[in-house]
């Protein structure tokens, strides 16, 4: 009678540690310090910060994109349609005008809001967002380990920062630095 009831029993712990205790054991972290390093006035934080953590290149999304064509769809208006089309136009113009660097140069900071306004067309990909305290630092937690892009855009004091990182996230705890040199584009 006993072994009747070991067996499930330990059949049952076995389950509960590779499916309850399992995902713990295989889920990671990924802490983000974003500063800009001035040459007078050496690293500023950059502070109060959004930050995204997406499943894909934000930068190589079109307007094939079947997520995207699903929000398309699912608009309730032609008013929210033609807003959630014109976030694609607004990631396109970020995207050239970074390719294009003279565009970025010329544009300056007013394409600080311009990543904003293009999250409708990438935020279906969207896995986190975080926002950076005073000290630069954000953590995205409970991460399943692969690859992921980070994303995020500052002010600087001549114009903007704009990251778009890939990120390979393994077990535990990962630590990226955030600065112009690891920027897309830096002014």
């Amino acid at each position: 009678m006993q072994k009747r009831v070991a067996l499930p029993l330990i059949a049952f712990l076995v389950l509960l540690i590779v499916f309850g205790v399992g995902w713990w054991l295989y889920r990671a972290s990924l802490v983000i310090e974003a500063q800009i390093i001035y040459n007078m006035g050496g690293p500023q934080p950059v502070a109060r910060q959004s930050f995204y953590l997406l499943d894909t290149d934000p930068l190589s999304l079109t307007a094939d994109d079947p997520k995207f064509k699903a929000k398309v769809d699912a608009a309730k208006n032609e008013d929210e349609k033609m807003n959630i089309q014109l976030s694609g136009v607004m990631l396109a113009l970020l995207k050239n005008s970074i390719e294009k660097r003279d565009m970025a140069e010329k544009s300056g900071k007013t394409l600080l809001g311009t990543l904003e306004l293009s999250k409708p067309f990438w935020e279906a990909h969207l896995v986190q967002s975080a926002q950076t305290d005073f000290k630069g630092h954000a953590v995205f937690e409970n991460l399943k380990p692969g690859t992921y892009w980070l994303m995020g855009m500052t002010e600087t004091r001549a114009a903007f920062a704009f990251w778009n990182e890939k990120i390979s996230v393994g077990i535990g705890e990962n630590k990226i630095t955030l600065d112009q040199n690891n920027a897309l584009y830096s002014k």
